[in-house]
């Protein structure tokens, strides 16, 4: 009997060597994937920093859009000449000089 129960002993504690082994297994596992988890992490306070220093850059690019468009000074049509006027006022001048030269 007490060659049975060494054996019973002895298969309980191959078992246990098993068991302990995959915990030790797993823990690793564990590790690692805490440290990648860490790592993403860190990766996503990166990006969402980027993010934020990118909106920023758009804020004031937009803002000096702003500025620019109420700058802009828009010619009203009644100042604006078009070619044919331009062009009229071009002969006028030059028949002015021809009259100044006689």
């Amino acid at each position: 009997m007490t060659s049975r129960i060494q054996h019973i002993i002895d298969e309980i504690n191959l078992k246990v060597s098993a068991l302990h082994q995959k915990l030790k297994d797993e823990r690793a596992k564990n590790m690692d994937q805490q440290n990648q988890i860490s790592n993403l992490q860190g990766d996503i306070s990166k990006l969402k920093k980027d993010l934020e220093e990118r909106n920023l850059r758009l804020k004031n690019v937009e803002e000096e859009l702003a500025v620019q468009r109420s700058q802009h000074v828009e010619v009203p049509g009644s100042l604006k000449r078009s070619d044919a006027e331009i062009e009229e006022l071009v002969k006028e001048i030059d028949y002015c000089i021809q009259q100044l030269k006689k």
